[in-house]
């Protein structure tokens, strides 16, 4: 899968919007979101954030099931910078 990827970014002509939780357990900030950065290097229209604290559901949680799948039992609300950018982000690019 990781070829495919890197073939369909290298083609890649339309804008790309790459968001990560810094506090997933199931993407990594050191490893994934290290490669999209470094495969969308130099595109343009590529924009790409980080949320420190946000868990994979752009989430702040820090109870008793953190970095375990249970985490995503507890009710939270997404955070709202994602929200702000996701909606910037698209007032931008979409026409």
């Amino acid at each position: 899968m990781f070829w495919y990827m890197v073939l369909l970014l290298a083609e890649l002509v339309k804008p790309v919007l790459v968001l990560q939780g810094e506090d997933d357990f199931q993407v990594s900030m050191e490893k994934d979101f290290a490669m999209y950065d470094e495969l969308l290097k130099g595109h343009e229209k590529a924009t790409l954030i980080s949320y420190p604290g946000l868990n994979h559901l752009f989430i702040h949680y820090d109870g008793e099931d953190k970095g375990t799948v249970a985490e995503y039992h507890h009710p939270g609300v997404v955070d709202e910078n994602v929200l702000n950018d996701v909606v910037n982000w698209l007032l931008k690019h979409v026409q």
